[in-house]
């Protein structure tokens, strides 16, 4: 099982260098995965950085990490400059990102700029823009009519160091259904609510059932940073469940805590 770190995209520090210093000293720690959250009108929060700029300091100050978001709000974004920013930090990154999308949330991150937090439309725009970045990413000349967005003959080069595209990581809250169906579809999945190991052995089981392609899949477990007990005590059991990844979220706790909990590297399973 591979172990990982996600933190927040604000509030962590005022410089967007500390980031990219956290992502070295991850990759120096032996952790194999640093992920940056996506938000923009989180609370009172202040020092918001922009996901996608983080990530190229981060891609060109690490050489062998994973990196990526858990999760972007695709709904929020318009899928043909997300199919471009990804493909570039999977070429910057020479084949290392992963996009981790959902709906998104809280709903103030819409409603504050006048866009619709309807549930429905935005599951509705989440499956087009994943149908759109498939299709963007082949590097084939591409168009494309739903019922939210539309694209006339666009074609993106260069296309992903990764193939047959980069990897996708489908958020959801479980036990809901529906999130975990579209998961299926993609490279992996990230539970919301899964939050013990058998509630994560029942989603993994609901999820395979709907799987259709056949190969590696990651199953991402997705925690707050626990005690040093706790983790003894998960880690083998979420792997006994069948995570592949066991990612802690440290969220926004200030620079200094993270270089001193990043220092003790992963934790052994």
């Amino acid at each position: 099982m591979k172990c990982g770190i996600s933190i927040a995209n604000f509030g962590v520090s005022s410089k967007p260098q500390d980031y990219a210093k956290l992502a070295r000293m991850a990759e120096d720690s032996g952790w194999d995965g640093f992920f940056l959250w996506d938000h923009i009108n989180f609370g009172r929060r202040k020092n918001i950085m922009d996901p996608w700029i983080l990530l190229a300091a981060i891609g060109l100050n690490t050489e062998k990490i994973r990196i990526g978001t858990i999760i972007t709000p695709l709904p929020r974004r318009r899928p043909q400059k997300v199919a471009c920013e990804v493909v570039t930090i999977d070429n910057l990154s020479e084949g290392r990102m992963t996009l981790g999308v959902g709906l998104g949330g809280p709903k103030k991150e819409f409603t504050t700029f006048g866009e619709n937090y309807d549930v429905r439309i935005l599951a509705q725009k989440l499956d087009e823009a994943l149908e759109i970045l498939q299709g963007i990413w082949t590097g084939e000349t591409y168009s494309f009519m739903g019922e939210h967005y539309t694209i006339k003959e666009f074609k993106l080069r260069p296309t992903p160091v990764q193939k047959p595209r980069v990897p996708i990581w489908v958020a959801g809250t479980w036990p809901k259904k529906r999130p975990f169906r579209r998961a299926a579809r993609y490279e992996g999945v990230v539970p919301i609510g899964a939050r013990n190991p058998t509630e994560f052995a029942k989603m993994k089981q609901y999820v395979e059932k709907h799987r259709i392609r056949k190969g590696k899949y990651d199953w991402v477990c997705s925690l707050t940073f626990p005690s040093a007990t706790k983790r003894k005590e998960l880690l083998p059991e979420f792997e006994a469940a069948g995570a592949t990844w066991y990612i802690e979220s440290w969220g926004l706790v200030p620079f200094e805590t993270q270089m001193k909990r990043m220092n003790r590297g992963p934790p052994s399973v």
